[in-house]
Parts: structure tokens; C-alpha cells; sequence
């Protein structure tokens, strides 16, 4: 007997037979939903995106923001102008520790009741115009006295070589005489940090008398390099130094410390000191 094929249900359209029409009709509702998503995403991303941030044409160079970061400020005259309505500053919450450190350059009456600290670099051309009224300060007013601890600046080439040639100056000279520190500080102080060499620098030691062969022998000693690092080091412990110069004044009375960051007049500094001096003193 001849065997027939079994056919599938009728429920089942046979291999090949088009898609039931309602079927159809639902593929194409699921696809225009998930186009309608992809779209209503892409302008919600587009209407609420961020500030695309403007490429510059090119590249902004150094001199072209140098003047925002250091004004051309060329006398005390001009510092004035630039630093008028500057007020008093805040008591510091860091307490004074005392402005004795290793190495320590101070001048003036060395029991006075404020001490000044800079820290600054030999680079820097407005403690340059400041130095000398600050010598005259402590010459006239035995309160104060002026402490100077070095804060060289990676940036300029020869911050470093400047600092450690004013040690050996100190050293070599008399290690017990601070003044010849500080001749040396408001002699060569300012001058151009970016040369090559160090030759302005040791010139200066030169011309005070020192010779070159102990200034090289001095500068090959390790205490040298350490004692400029460990004053930088300690600028930024104790009184978050970023900045040069920044002035520090200490009360060495009640262990009060306002701190100045940035050049002002000798005028402002004899603020600062007046209203240190009314302040009461601990027991």
C-alpha cells in the first residue's frame, strides 16, 4: 500500500509561505519604536551637551601670560599702586615655632619682639626694590628684625647656584657677620636668573672679596645643597610658601605668624607691625 505524507497542521503555514499579515505588522511597530529611541536620544544629547571648548588657531605662549603672572612692576613707586587697599592680614592659624633654622641670615636687634622672615629667590626683582627699605627698617626700628631663607624656583636656571653661592659668601667671609650675607643678598639680588651660567653670581662673590678656588672648594660641599633645600623645605612645612617673595611675621612674644604673600610697601609692612605690637602677650 502506497504511504501518504503526513501534513503539518493547519495551524502551521508550510516552509516558505509568506508571514501572517498581524505578524508583519507588529516587526515593523517594534522597529519604529527603537528609531523613535535612537532619535529622541541623539537630540536630548545634543540639545543639553556641554561647552565644546574652543581650540585655540595656537599655541598660547609664554610671553604671552607671563605679564597676568608677574607684573611689570619696576619701582616701589609702581608696587604701591599696585598693592593700594591691601589689608592687614589675619592672625595665621600656623603658631610661630620660633625663626631660628640652620643656617639661619637675620639682621637687626636679635632679641626684637617681630621677626620678618622672607622667603624669596635671587631672581626676583620685586624683593629686590624692597631690600633696602627692609634694611632700613630694622636699622631704625628695634622691635623688628629680618630674617632671609632661600626659596629657589625650579623655573629659573640659576635659582639654586645663586643660593648656595650666597652661603659659601657667608661661610667663606665670616659665618659669625651676618651683614656680609646681606650685602651680598642687596647687591645681586634681581639680577638675570635665566643666563646660562652662574658667572653674575660668583662675580658678585668676587667682588667681596672672595677667591674663586675656595668659592668652588665651598660650593662642593654637600652642606651647601642642604642647607638651601632644607630652608625651601621648611617654607613650605610651616607656612605653605608657594609664592616668592612671601613674608612671615613672627611675634616671638605669643607665637603669633600673619603671613604676606607677595611684595607691598615698607609702608604696609609698618602696618602689619603696629597691629602685631598692640596685641596682648601670653604668659
Amino acid at each position: 500500500m502506497e504511504q501518504q505524507t503526513p501534513m503539518p497542521p493547519e495551524s502551521t503555514p508550510p516552509t516558505g509561505a509568506p508571514m501572517h499579515p498581524q505578524k508583519h505588522a507588529k516587526w515593523i511597530i517594534i522597529g519604529a519604536l527603537l528609531l523613535a529611541i535612537v532619535i529622541a536620544t541623539l537630540v536630548f544629547l545634543y540639545v543639553f551637551r556641554g561647552p565644546v571648548p574652543e581650540i585655540p588657531a595656537e599655541p598660547v605662549e609664554q610671553e604671552d601670560i607671563a605679564p597676568l603672572l608677574e607684573p611689570e612692576i619696576n619701582s616701589l613707586e609702581e608696587v604701591a599702586d599696585f598693592t593700594v587697599g591691601r589689608p592687614v592680614p589675619d592672625i595665621s592659624a600656623v603658631r610661630s615655632p620660633g625663626w631660628r633654622t640652620v643656617n639661619e641670615h637675620v639682621i637687626g636687634n636679635p632679641d626684637a619682639r617681630i621677626s620678618l622672615v622672607e622667603y624669596t629667590d635671587f631672581g626676583n626683582r620685586f624683593a629686590r626694590l624692597l631690600h633696602p627699605e627692609l634694611m632700613a627698617l630694622v636699622e631704625r626700628n628695634q622691635d623688628v628684625n629680618w630674617a632671609y631663607r632661600h626659596f629657589p624656583v625650579e623655573e629659573i636656571k640659576q635659582s639654586y647656584p645663586a643660593s648656595s653661592i650666597s652661603e659659601c659668601v657667608w661661610f667663606l667671609m665670616d659665618d659669625d657677620t651676618p651683614t656680609f650675607f646681606f650685602q651680598y643678598v642687596l647687591e645681586n639680588s634681581g639680577l638675570n636668573p635665566q643666563t646660562e651660567t652662574d658667572a653674575e653670581y660668583r662675580l658678585g662673590a668676587y667682588a667681596m672679596g672672595v677667591p674663586p678656588d675656595e668659592l668652588n672648594d665651598c660650593l662642593s660641599q654637600p652642606w651647601v645643597e642642604r642647607v638651601v633645600k632644607d630652608h625651601k623645605r621648611l617654607g613650605i612645612v610651616q607656612g605653605n610658601v608657594s609664592v616668592t617673595p612671601t613674608f612671615m611675621f613672627y611675634d616671638n612674644l605669643n607665637g603669633e605668624t600673619r603671613v604676606v604673600p607677595g611684595v607691598d610697601t615698607i609702608e604696609y609692612f609698618e602696618r602689619v607691625i603696629a597691629e602685631m605690637m598692640q596685641r596682648p602677650v601670653e604668659d
